[in-house]
């Protein structure tokens, strides 16, 4: 999904919310939902945690899921080639993985309670 409009609609319908965001069945981040702005190739959430409002960035996804009261952010690299045959997709699959980010070939969930 790229179109940008869309994706602003369905990160709209969580704000001034509760939500948190899970990460391999751990909550990383958990606060009232403010402020969301989409800069380049990053989604920045302004959460309000304890009175005090906190910035949590994370890289635009390949592909944005909307069920209900959550949000699925995809990171999976069979998402981004659309191929599971291709050699891009087997040399990113077998690469280095110790250095990457923590949202490689992953997925984040954003909820609401």
């Amino acid at each position: 999904m790229r179109n940008r409009e869309e994706i602003e609609r369905k990160l709209n319908n969580f704000l001034l919310k509760p939500v948190s965001f899970k990460l391999n069945n751990k909550v990383i981040k958990k606060g009232k939902l403010k402020i969301i702005s989409i800069k380049q190739f990053f989604i920045r959430f302004n959460l309000d945690i304890n009175n005090e409002i906190k910035v949590y960035e994370i890289p635009y996804p390949y592909k944005i899921h909307e069920d209900g009261k959550m949000l699925t952010f995809e990171y999976t690299l069979s998402s981004l080639c659309n191929s599971n045959t291709s050699q891009f997709f087997y040399r990113l699959k077998t690469g280095n993985k110790k250095s990457s980010n923590k949202m490689y070939d992953n997925f984040l969930y954003m909820l609401t309670e």
